[in-house]
């Protein structure tokens, strides 16, 4: 496949401008004239020492104090280095590209729903974030750079497109640590925690949270898969815990690690290892029969890619609204989840409407009676087509868009937009700033 120039293709990056720290625009540019080779090395598998010529991390950030540590990464809050360095050097006479236009710096989102709002200004604090990507005894070199470098092409593509610094965590380079032969992504900060938390901290302090906030966050979230996915991405990790909060109460979606760019699907080693990758709660039935094929490849023809993330869409709005999930694994071995195929069938079979659905969930013993807490009939019903079993009949997110839960949820949206004088949420910045 031919290598990609995401850099050249266009200077209008939406996170990207005129006043932009200068050392960030440094590594910026730095990082992206490596965006061409990385490509072709991650199509070929062959890295040769592409890797090594990537920006220092230490030329750029000095460590604060690790954040996180976990399966997908270490988090790292640090602070932009300020000065000058070598890196400049490398880029000398190609900053005044990132010096933006008026016109490229309020590019609304190409989202229909959302053009009623202007594109948020980014006030740039001192800390960012470094996620460096973890060697693991069962993970071989090619692999690790093969994940690093996709999470970071995979952002990196979407970042390119007008609307993105609305949606989505933005991302400022790949760097390469030559003392522990890592690399990692800089990242903006986000210091206000993700929605699960935020929903932790208000039942703990025993707020309740009205349907109508759960309803817009799980639009916004419904309004950055379908961002992805009208761009060939998908995510496949959906979750809660992924949603960020910004410092203006704005929800970004995170951690791409798992995340496919089917434009280069051809890149990817397509086993079963590979498709049932995800989190255990929010994965889709046919990932988990994947998991049974170990290393078998599979075509990407018969994958229904973008049917993984809306099934976790499902789980997401379910979980938000019960802080609990409906199954542990969405497999005939769980119970709850058996007992869910049963009712699903049975809808399907009889076409019945929202109030019957709810019934059938009353009267099950086996499975979590989460179901019954949605009282919209066009919101259960939707909710049983997100979380189809059968991914070929499962709704799309154009689909999902054309319900009349999503119309109902899209006229909300635009209604508060257009009333509110700044992209700031209050509601959502008192929540997460609870102790």
């Amino acid at each position: 496949m031919a290598s990609q120039t995401f850099f050249h293709e266009s200077i209008e990056w939406p996170h990207i401008r005129a006043d932009t720290p200068e050392s960030l625009r440094v590594l910026f540019l730095h990082s992206s004239e490596f965006d061409a080779s990385l490509a072709d090395c991650l199509s070929k598998h062959d890295w040769g020492n592409t890797i090594e010529k990537l920006p220092n991390m230490a030329n750029f950030f000095s460590i604060v104090r690790q954040i996180d540590h976990g399966s997908s990464g270490i988090i790292t809050k640090v602070k932009l280095n300020d000065g000058m360095h070598s890196d400049r050097q490398n880029i000398s006479g190609k900053l005044h590209d990132l010096q933006l236009s008026e016109r490229s710096n309020s590019m609304a989102s190409e989202t229909s729903s959302a053009r009623s709002t202007p594109t948020p200004q980014k006030s740039y604090g001192q800390f960012f974030v470094l996620k460096e990507f973890i060697h693991t005894d069962n993970k071989s070199q090619d692999s690790y750079n093969f994940d690093a470098v996709n999470e970071y092409l995979v952002l990196k593509a979407a970042c390119r497109h007008a609307g993105s610094n609305r949606w989505l965590a933005s991302v400022y380079g790949l760097l390469y640590d030559s003392a522990s032969n890592s690399l990692a992504m800089a990242l903006d900060f986000y210091p206000n925690g993700d929605l699960l938390s935020l929903l932790v901290r208000a039942r703990k302090h025993k707020i309740d949270v009205s349907r109508d906030f759960i309803d817009m966050a799980f639009y916004k979230v419904f309004l950055a898969v379908k961002f992805l996915h009208y761009r060939n991405i998908v995510h496949r990790d959906i979750k809660p815990e992924n949603v960020l909060i910004d410092s203006n109460g704005q929800l970004r979606l995170g951690d791409f690690g798992y995340a496919v760019d089917l434009s280069r699907i051809s890149d990817y080693r397509l086993d079963g290892n590979y498709l049932s990758l995800g989190t255990r709660s929010f994965k889709a039935p046919e990932l988990f029969k994947y998991k049974q094929m170990g290393d078998k490849e599979v075509d990407a023809a018969d994958v229904e890619f973008a049917s993984i993330d809306v099934w976790s869409l499902g789980i997401l709005y379910y979980q938000l609204r019960t802080l609990s999930k409906p199954w542990i694994e969405a497999t005939p071995a769980d119970a709850s989840f058996k007992a869910y195929l049963r009712i699903h069938e049975t809808v399907t079979s009889s076409k019945l409407d929202g109030y019957g659905i709810r019934q059938l969930f009353a009267t099950s013993k086996r499975i979590d009676h989460g179901f019954t807490k949605l009282t919209r009939d066009e919101t259960v019903t939707t909710m049983l087509a997100l979380l189809d079993p059968d991914p070929r009949r499962r709704a799309s997110i154009r689909q999902l868009g054309l319900t009349e839960w999503i119309i109902q949820l899209r006229l909300k949206y635009e209604e508060i937009s257009k009333t509110k004088k700044s992209l700031r949420d209050d509601e959502v910045l008192r929540l997460a700033t609870l102790k």
